[in-house]
């Protein structure tokens, strides 16, 4: 049954035009990441040159591995999905009376998936490898073409990450049944990876820094960091003691997510939830027979299409999608992230070389707002997903189009709960600051430096973000790949912006 379940779920993606919309984007993403640092662009940039080879083993492992993270935020759609699009079309009654065992189905369903990513990832190393084919290219920075600085980047690097991360996301999405927190890990693992970058920073903490890097690239960096420009160019990609350690212990961690996975995978209707508390003991409800009819009056209804009205709709809607946002599980797990990397980064924001400095308001401002950047907009493109596709996802879209509310009511509400949940997360930012900076025993906190930088002037920002992720979600039916193009705004827009562009 597991060559069965394999190449039905492979074959279904292979038919399906969302594997070629994908493989085509992260081919281009490859042949232009390659052919900008091979100089395609330089009639329209400065023109730059370097000792480098960019086609070097070591250059291609990171720009392979740069454009992979980007393919990560397609795990929870297609790794993530293998199993939970059996219960989001109910079609795991049939699928579960068939005689498969746990190990066949779950086997099957992870190994067609990742084939699909690691295909797509190959096009990433085709599309690199293409461009330095081309006429284009400034043969000062193009060494040899040899297959295997791409087949060991491949090897040493990006399939184990693509394994680790893989297994976590399939794991927590077949548990969880729900695409968002898929979202959630990925989010987390890529902000790993800032934290890492803070701490490999210090050379204090650069190990504990390797040692927790998911991706391995943090011990490339430690091992290659001293290279003369020929080692560089012609070295293989070194695979030392600290880089061995770091597979050894997250590919652990992959197989701990696995083992929890297959002890906890049951074929049956519920995922897995948590209780807290005692469960309560039912009670059986008996209800009594009817003595005789009696006449009931209907009130009087008033029916107002005022705008004062159609206002006092927008803002009880606002309050009623303001909770929906905040109580789900994803913002609470990208919430409590947030705040763990804002502890670890506050512990070592008053280090500078080994020495202590005061954590002033305006550090403390531009470190942490850094730090929860992303989460803010993580939860502003999730959010605006969930707020757009939210009747559509609970099959109350009809009723909803049929009551006589405008669409701007509706649209502005749902706007106004982003933004009411953009502050209050900068709320969060400005506790966070206040209670590390109360702990390293500084208490001229300037409380009105917060509010100017993170509302008066970061919160307009945040508002044109969760603009387009409106914007963007009504445009696309499937919230998925609205959640795909708004991250590819984003990252090409703070690329451009660190650029001055």
């Amino acid at each position: 049954m597991f060559k069965t379940i394999f190449s039905f779920e492979f074959k279904r993606w292979i038919k399906n035009w969302q594997f070629y919309l994908y493989a085509a984007i992260f081919f281009f993403l490859g042949l232009l990441l390659m052919g900008s640092s091979l100089g395609y662009f330089d009639a329209l940039t400065v023109t730059t040159t370097s000792l480098t080879k960019m086609n070097s083993p070591l250059m291609i492992s990171v720009m392979i591995e740069g454009v992979n993270q980007l393919l990560y935020f397609l795990f929870p759609t297609i790794i993530g999905a293998a199993i939970y699009r059996d219960y989001k079309y109910n079609m795991h009654q049939i699928f579960y009376s068939y005689p498969f065992t746990k190990t066949n189905y779950l086997l099957g369903k992870f190994l067609s998936a990742f084939l699909i990513t690691f295909i797509i990832s190959l096009l990433i190393g085709l599309g690199m490898f293409v461009a330095t084919l081309l006429p284009f290219a400034n043969p000062d920075l193009l060494g040899p073409n040899v297959f295997w600085n791409y087949a060991q980047a491949y090897l040493i690097n990006v399939i184990p990450n693509m394994l680790l991360i893989g297994v976590i996301v399939f794991a927590i999405t077949t548990l969880t049944r729900s695409i968002y927190v898929g979202f959630a890990a990925v989010i987390a693992i890529i902000i790993i990876l800032g934290v890492v970058s803070s701490l490999t920073g210090n050379m204090e903490n650069e190990i504990l820094g390797i040692l927790l890097d998911p991706t391995g690239m943090a011990a490339l960096e430690y091992y290659t960091k001293y290279w003369t420009i020929d080692e560089f160019n012609t070295s293989n990609l070194p695979v030392e003691k600290w880089y061995l350690v770091n597979r050894a212990i997250w590919l652990g961690i992959a197989f701990i997510f696995a083992g929890v996975l297959y002890r906890l995978f049951r074929f049956s209707e519920q995922g897995l939830t948590w209780r807290f508390g005692k469960r309560k003991k039912s009670e059986r409800i008996t209800k009594a027979n009817l003595v005789g009819l009696h006449r009931i009056v209907l009130p009087k209804v008033s029916y107002d299409f005022s705008l004062k009205s159609r206002w006092n709709n927008v803002w009880n809607f606002m309050r009623l999608d303001f909770k929906a946002l905040v109580s789900n599980r994803v913002f609470l797990i990208l919430v409590g992230i947030g705040i763990i990397s804002m502890i670890l980064i506050g512990a070592f924001a008053n280090i500078m070389f080994g020495a202590k400095t005061l954590p002033v308001t305006s550090d403390m401002v531009s470190m942490l707002q850094g730090a929860f950047h992303i989460f803010i907009i993580a939860n502003t493109f999730l959010g605006a997903g969930l707020l757009i596709h939210r009747g559509q996802i609970s099959k109350m879209d009809g009723l909803v189009d049929a009551t006589p509310t405008p669409n701007w009511v509706f649209f502005a509400s749902k706007f106004f709960a982003l933004i009411l949940m953009q502050v209050v997360l900068l709320g969060v930012v400005i506790l966070g600051g206040v209670l590390i900076q109360s702990y390293a025993g500084y208490y001229q906190f300037e409380l009105g430096l917060y509010l100017k930088n993170l509302i008066g002037i970061s919160l307009i920002q945040y508002v044109i973000w969760a603009g387009l992720a409106m914007a963007v979600q009504t445009l696309f039916k499937n919230y998925i790949v609205g959640f795909f193009v708004l991250i590819l705004f984003f990252l090409f827009g703070d690329r451009y912006s660190a650029l001055g562009v």
